[in-house]
């Protein structure tokens, strides 16, 4: 009876390392995993991040360009005006609230995205004012590469951008001109498209063209 109770903790004893040994095997796995699981996600989101700068950028950088442009300047009366008052510079946060610019809330954005600028714009050192790097040079033929498009009926909120993506999608366009009534500044429903060259604006004028689902008078200026 006496050696009997000896050897029952003895077996008790050998069957608890086993159990320890079980325990460890698996713990390394959950502790490698999860900062790969981690790291993955942050990688994306900063790319994502980056990727929706990068467009912003982009975005800024063309519209101020085309404030600044050869095809815009000479009809535009109040950037004209606004460039003769301070050696051809323009305050950024003065440019930043006009209407094409309002979603851009970012202004260290802005100045990044205009100091990216080739060949039209430079910033001032202190990034606070953006002119032209050269003198506005009159285009002589703007006129005859321009059409004429009539039909689009009452304007949205939208519509400005609806019109450059429909006849970009043509050819080549420097800008859309949307023509409004000068007393009540209502949309007339007809616009005026500058194209880059001759051979677009003529091959634009002699098309069939819709817009959703309505035909449009189009002809050369």
């Amino acid at each position: 009876m006496t050696d009997q109770t000896v050897e029952t903790p003895i077996v008790e004893a050998t069957a608890t390392p086993s159990v320890a040994e079980a325990s460890a095997s698996t713990a390394p796995v959950e502790v490698t995993e999860a900062p790969k699981v981690e790291e993955t996600a942050t990688e994306s989101t900063a790319a994502d991040k980056e990727k929706t700068r990068n467009e912003e950028k982009a975005k800024i950088l063309k519209q101020v360009e085309f404030y600044f442009s050869d095809s815009n300047l000479p009809s535009d009366k109040f950037m004209s005006e606004l460039i003769k008052k301070d050696d051809g510079y323009v305050a950024i946060s003065r440019i930043a609230s006009f209407k094409r610019m309002r979603d851009y809330k970012d202004m260290e954005l802005i100045v990044e995205a205009l100091r990216e600028s080739k060949e039209l714009l430079e910033v001032s050192e202190n990034g606070e004012k953006v002119r032209r790097k050269t003198p506005l040079v009159p285009v002589k033929d703007h006129f005859q590469r321009s059409i004429y498009a009539k039909g689009f009926g009452d304007e949205t909120p939208s519509l400005q951008l609806e019109l450059e993506q429909y006849f970009a999608a043509l050819g080549d366009v420097k800008q859309v001109r949307m023509r409004r009534n000068a007393e009540t500044n209502v949309f007339k429903g007809s616009v005026f498209v500058e194209y880059a060259t001759l051979d677009e604006a003529n091959k634009v004028a002699s098309s069939k063209l819709q817009y959703n689902g309505q035909d449009l008078l189009v002809m050369s200026k």
